[in-house]
């Protein structure tokens, strides 16, 4: 099974890790649909890969729509959310489920990393 990599400032890891954001925004999304896990990244300084969840889904629309839809469960301000989707038509949330913590934070290199990904990278189980 494939699963994706993705890189998360350290701010918002610690939001989804104390479940106040279930989902992450995002500017695309993965074309592979087999796509089920998810790997979180902490990045500079953490640079770790601290847990994984299942995904749940997406949701996509206009990044007003989508703020109107995640708001509450988006672990961001309005500030920052609009100024990531400035000048963008179509806003992206995975939808964050059955989060795994991992007791020990690994390194990229365990999943056959080199170097952080600067949205997301494909890696094999």
């Amino acid at each position: 099974m494939r699963k994706i990599l993705l890189s998360i400032k350290p701010c918002f890891v610690a939001e989804i890790l104390a479940g106040r954001k279930t989902v992450e925004y995002r500017k695309r999304i993965p074309q592979d649909d087999i796509v089920r896990q998810v790997l979180i990244y902490s990045s500079h300084p953490v640079k770790r890969v601290v847990a994984e969840f299942t995904l749940g889904g997406y949701l996509s629309g206009n990044p007003e729509w989508l703020w109107g839809q995640t708001s509450e469960i988006g672990g961001i301000s309005k500030e920052v959310f609009d100024r990531y989707f400035e000048g963008k038509d179509v806003a992206y949330a995975y939808q964050i489920e059955h989060l795994q913590i991992f007791e020990q934070p690994k390194p990229l290199a365990d999943y056959g990393v080199e170097r952080g990904p600067q949205d997301f990278c494909y890696v094999e189980e």
